[in-house]
């Protein structure tokens, strides 16, 4: 049974509500859910969402000590494990990392606390504490979204030999750029790069004086890009070590998304959750905003409004300096809105 009218939300402008709501999220899926707020017909998740709600305006109101919940959307991420096969990134692995250490510290501390908070403790039901994501996620990625070489043999050898080639190359050619230099042939002392080579910037008047690989010239052609005869053998190298290094390197990534997709149900209820505590918490910053207080919910429609304003009525006044004039009436009806006693949530009531 519907206990109001259609056009109730339109009438009591409960979009601008919504707004003041979002505008306290922090994530595009908190926001979504802002802009999806509505009546709730159910009277016990009525009950329930107050009771969260109430408990999380306790918490800002004490200035309690609660865990850091600002998260990055990974839906992405949760979407990848779904897919067998799939390969998550350096930063989507550490970005998982994070959330995981979040949602450890949110279980811990609802759980030492949940005689005080039971409704937010509700919330932590889907998810449960693990430092084996983070351990599997640690061994091979480090916090600056970097494989490390200790993830494999392999890749510490590969490492190992491409600084070894690379500092003999970066040597020779130093040497060959002070050369050049000294003959005045070279446009830069410095080293280019074309298509991925280093190369040398060379006056184009001498380019058949220098040995080499020449890559191209620029717009003007007083320039001509050469990749020096001593350097090109070293750079060959160099080039087949960073694929195998980059190949090492998926097949490491694709290793551990593959140790971390039976935790794919784990990872979506950790955004789920997270997503509801910005939500909630969005909501409680605007109801200590309005200095808001938890209804009480009676099963028979009735509304008791003791000492009520209108929501947006008084941001109006309190930001105008305005005195507030408190609505203070009695109804039983067969349709209400309760809106200026719990102005976060817009409630229809089941008898």
């Amino acid at each position: 049974m519907r206990l109001f009218d259609k056009n109730t939300l339109s009438v009591f402008e409960f979009e601008k509500i919504r707004w003041y709501v979002e505008q306290n999220c922090r994530n595009a899926s908190s926001k979504r859910l802002a802009n999806a707020l509505g009546p709730i017909e159910d009277r016990d998740d009525c009950k329930l969402q107050l009771a969260q709600l109430s408990e999380f305006t306790s918490l800002l109101r004490n200035k309690a000590a609660l865990p850091d919940t600002l998260f990055q959307d990974f839906e992405a991420e949760c979407n990848a494990l779904a897919v067998e096969g799939s390969v998550l990134t350096e930063k989507q692995l550490i970005n998982i990392k994070v959330v995981s250490s979040t949602v450890n510290d949110v279980i811990k501390f609802f759980s030492s606390k949940a005689d005080l908070f039971p409704a937010l403790q509700e919330l932590i039901g889907n998810v449960y504490k693990t430092d084996d994501i983070i351990k599997a996620i640690d061994t091979i990625v480090d916090e600056t979204a970097y494989v490390r070489s200790s993830a494999s043999k392999e890749l510490s050898s590969i490492r190992a030999d491409l600084s070894k080639k690379t500092r003999e190359s970066d040597r020779k050619f130093r040497q060959f750029v002070n050369e050049l230099n000294k003959l005045g042939w070279i446009r830069e002392n410095e080293a280019s790069f074309y298509n991925n080579r280093k190369v040398l910037a060379v006056l184009s008047e001498f380019k058949r004086d220098v040995k080499g690989l020449i890559h191209g010239s620029s717009e003007t052609g007083k320039t001509t890009f050469i990749e020096p005869q001593e350097t090109v053998a070293l750079n060959n190298e160099i080039a087949d070590l960073q694929n195998s290094e980059k190949r090492e390197v998926y097949k490491l990534l694709r290793k551990l998304t593959y140790e971390l997709r039976p935790y794919e149900v784990l990872i979506k209820n950790y955004h789920i959750l997270l997503t509801t505590i910005d939500f909630i918490r969005a909501k409680a910053y605007f109801a200590v905003e309005l200095n808001a207080h938890l209804p009480v919910i009676e099963k028979d429609p009735c509304i008791d409004l003791q000492n009520a304003v209108h929501p947006l009525l008084f941001l109006q006044n309190k930001a105008s300096a305005k005195k507030q004039y408190p609505c203070l009436s009695k109804w039983t009806a067969s349709s209400v809105l309760l809106s200026s006693a719990a102005p976060m949530q817009a409630v229809s009531l089941s008898p």
